[in-house]
């Protein structure tokens, strides 16, 4: 059963697929804050926070008719913003599978599209795409993806410098996400399996 925040949210929802200003206005201040500061904590960046949050309520103003919400506004809006984060981190290179840490608890794959392959499919191409880098890029992202170890102890295991684990994580997924893209158009749900991991 919906509590009063919810049911107050569907209403004013309700109300924004009509055009209602006001009633946006309502669900722009009441989250506002919580989202950007979830954003701001995932990039980093102020400025970038401001931008996703900013662009992602001017998205639900301008397609508030074609929404349907499965279940409260603010479910729907905290599960946008997460792939609004991974699609920073994926345009704006920074993401590396060290930063999956941040995301583990956080991307919950029931509220994702459906998936064009099951995830143990997505595995195996994962896999075989990694088995083709070259070896020091290879260990260092199954270091990092399936041992889960950060790029300090990545750098002591391999008696190797950070920046080098940093250049070589960023290559290997810059790698991974051209070959995934141009064999098999995905990139995405391939990120959503490396962050479950």
């Amino acid at each position: 059963m919906a509590n009063v925040s919810e049911k107050i949210d569907e209403e004013l929802f309700s109300l924004v697929k009509q055009g209602d200003h006001s009633a946006f206005r309502r669900l722009f201040d009441s989250y506002w804050e919580e989202a950007y500061k979830l954003v701001w904590k995932k990039t980093g960046s102020e400025e970038e926070a401001k931008d996703i949050v900013q662009t992602l309520f001017i998205y639900i103003w301008n397609n508030a008719a074609k929404i349907n919400l499965r279940r409260s506004f603010e479910s729907y809006l905290f599960a946008s913003l997460k792939y609004k984060i991974i699609n920073y981190y994926v345009a704006s290179s920074r993401y590396s599978f060290a930063d999956t840490e941040e995301f583990q608890n956080d991307v919950n794959l029931s509220v994702l599209p459906h998936l064009p392959l099951e995830t143990r499919e997505l595995e195996k191409i994962l896999d075989e795409e990694i088995d083709s880098l070259p070896d020091r890029m290879k260990e260092i992202l199954q270091l990092s993806c399936k041992e889960g170890l950060s790029i300090a102890e990545i750098s002591v295991k391999l008696s190797i410098a950070e920046k080098t684990v940093k250049n070589q994580l960023s290559l290997g997924i810059g790698r991974l996400r051209e070959s995934l893209i141009a064999k098999y158009d995905l990139w995405l749900p391939i990120l959503v399996v490396l962050i479950k991991r």
